[in-house]
């Protein structure tokens, strides 16, 4: 019963993770070379109060769950590589969400003092940022079907 919850509880928790990280980057995207100074302002806005209020916390949950699971059933250490490689891309993009959330605050910062040259190139940072947390997730999905090790 408990591990089914705390199994529930962690793969809801990936799934909105994720699911922040890919609005954030289609927000940051879509309106990078917008016209309308408010409509982009608006978008750094929501994308930061999304990945503050839902993405953090989730991954957050996602990374305790996962250790909870491991701690209810250690056998799953002794499976494999696998595993491991997988433990080691989630705590980058444990460090990764961090460094696009500061790059958020720094958005912001930049934007309400008007430097539209801070702006734009720490959007294009963004959205590296962004494009390496998406591969990152895409070889931790490969490693959890696929387990190749």
């Amino acid at each position: 019963m408990t591990f089914g919850f705390i199994k529930f509880a962690h793969l809801l928790s990936v799934i909105l993770a994720v699911g922040v990280f890919s609005v954030q980057y289609f927000i940051i995207q879509k309106n990078f070379r917008t016209e309308d100074t408010t409509i982009r302002r608006a978008s750094e806005s929501i994308a930061l109060a999304i990945g503050k209020i839902i993405g953090q916390p989730m991954l957050l949950l996602a990374f305790i769950t996962g250790i909870l699971l491991l701690i209810y059933n250690p056998v799953l250490l002794k499976g494999g590589m696998a595993l491991h490689i997988k433990i080691l891309f989630v705590v980058f993009l444990l460090g990764l969400s961090h460094m696009s959330a500061k790059r958020l605050k720094t958005i912001a910062a930049a934007s309400a003092g008007m430097d539209e040259v801070s702006v734009n190139n720490n959007k294009k940072k963004l959205i590296a940022l962004y494009r390496i947390s998406g591969l990152f997730i895409l070889i931790i999905i490969f490693l959890i079907v696929l387990k190749p090790f």
